[in-house]
């Protein structure tokens, strides 16, 4: 859902202060920033994914056309375990994916894998986009959660670099457990080792203009939402590409984004 290159990714701002605030409610967050819905945020996303889309570019991550192909490993676990598994034709629900940014990534992998139907849920925006320009019989796109799952529950859930970025951010976690898939994919969370923080991330000028509300998400509740019907078969930290770390500097620390693979073990009632 992000839209935008990500702090580690950028050598010639590693400066920049990225991470303002912090802020007593989302109100006052959203009054300080512009937001997700800036209408050159999507058109960037959209000319980087028609780049992907007819082999101009190998993959596209946060509106940013990327020329050597590169593939995230635990998302291939993930996949692989979920695809494998599956008694049958698999859905694949990709929530907050951009215009299918996973699914462009990884296509090549997924061709050498058990068939899959990849979902993505996003802004009406981004949806309308994805259905109008990029959709095809394994991807499709919806911008609401019940219409994705229609269809039956999915294989496996994603959620990357998204959680943050939203106003509820622990209901969101609660729903997208709450569908019962069997294995659940989150990737790129800032973590706070004691409290959640709500922040304001501000892009430096040489990008763009965009800045939008941004939680630094309690650790110790995250995991024990995680824990209570699943069980934690990975936990890594977040790389890119060219193997950095992802990296955000707030209060005089690093903080590094991480992901977690879970496993559903509570059968559903």
């Amino acid at each position: 859902m992000r839209a935008l290159p990500c702090p580690a990714s950028v050598d010639d701002v590693s400066d920049w202060l990225w991470l303002r605030g912090e802020f007593d409610s989302w109100p006052d967050a959203r009054a300080a920033s512009a937001g997700y819905d800036a209408p050159d945020i999507l058109e960037r996303v959209i000319a980087a994914t028609r780049e992907v889309a007819r082999g101009a570019a190998a993959f596209e991550r946060d509106g940013v056309a990327f020329r050597q192909p590169w593939s995230n490993p635990p998302l291939l676990r993930a996949l692989r375990a979920a695809l494998v598994t599956a008694p049958g034709p698999a859905l694949v629900l990709d929530f907050g994916g951009a215009l299918g940014s996973a699914y462009w990534q990884h296509r090549a992998a997924l061709a050498n894998l058990p068939a899959a139907t990849w979902q993505v849920v996003e802004q009406p925006s981004y949806a309308a986009a994805g259905a109008r320009e990029f959709q095809r019989p394994d991807l499709r796109f919806f911008s609401r959660l019940d219409e994705a799952t229609r269809g039956g529950r999915p294989a496996l859930v994603i959620a990357s670099s998204v959680l943050q970025y939203l106003e509820h951010p622990w209901a969101a976690l609660d729903g997208l457990l709450a569908l019962g898939a069997p294995f659940v994919f989150l990737d790129r969370m800032p973590l706070s080792p004691d409290r959640s923080r709500l922040l304001v991330e501000q892009v430096p000028p040489s990008i763009g203009t965009a800045s939008y509300p941004m939680w630094l998400l309690a650790e110790g509740p995250l995991l024990q939402a995680c824990r209570r019907e699943h069980e934690i078969v990975e936990r890594f930290q977040t790389r890119l590409d060219a193997g950095q770390l992802e990296t955000w500097r707030w209060g005089g620390v690093e903080i590094h984004n991480q992901g977690l693979l879970l496993r559903r073990t509570r059968p559903l009632g």
